[in-house]
């Protein structure tokens, strides 16, 4: 997956390295990897959707294996030099915790600076403070699509079995609870025919549609 900056830079991902392809006015184009993910150093792999970016310009993501359990991990690269940048693990998965494990979606920044994310069975939220980060669980039903973020803090995405255990398009309503519900329930039986097990995420219409 690729996330564009400026200066003609597109940062991409493979399963255990990232890089940057740069572009220039003679139309050439420079390959330089950023970040190669070492197992054998437990700093994460296998990676799968795309990268968060935050003001400073360091670049945040998941990995669905590696890390400390080898259940994934949440990482920080923040440039380092020209041809390296430096890796901390935010966040080691553990399966045998209730905050969910193996993430196989990408983060989202809110305007206050804090990351939401998805494992494969939670929501959660990594609020950044002096002694590092800290990560909380939102909601209890997680899935391989990244949240989508509305300017009021809300968080929308592929959520759930829904009314009829077919899937949903849920929201998570930012407030000290985080209340979620489903905003459509799909139904595959007749006469309803508007599919099942939405996979994909969500993304916004001009008119505010989803």
């Amino acid at each position: 997956m690729a996330d564009r900056r400026g200066n003609n830079e597109t940062l991409l991902l493979f399963t255990f390295t990232v890089w940057v392809l740069m572009s220039s006015a003679q139309a050439t184009s420079e390959y330089r990897v950023l970040h190669a993910f070492d197992p054998s150093k437990h700093d994460g792999g296998g990676l799968y959707d795309s990268l968060a970016l935050d003001s400073k310009g360091n670049l945040y993501g998941t990995t669905s294996g590696g890390g400390q359990y080898g259940d994934g991990t949440v990482f920080e690269l923040t440039p380092h030099s020209k041809s390296d940048w430096a890796e901390t693990i935010i966040h080691d998965f553990n399966c045998k915790e209730r905050v969910g494990c193996i993430p196989e979606a990408g983060l989202v920044f809110d305007a206050a600076g804090n990351m939401y994310g998805r494992t494969s069975t939670h929501v959660f939220e990594l609020m950044p403070g002096s002694q590092g980060w800290t990560l909380t669980v939102l909601y209890d039903h997680g899935g391989p699509s990244n949240l989508l973020l509305d300017r009021a803090g809300n968080l929308y995405a592929p959520q759930g079995p829904g009314k009829y255990d077919s899937g949903a398009i849920g929201e998570l309503a930012k407030s000290e609870d985080w209340k979620d519900g489903w905003l459509y329930s799909f139904c595959p039986q007749y006469p309803c025919v508007d599919g099942a097990e939405p996979f994909a995420g969500v993304t916004w219409a001009a008119d505010g549609s989803l």
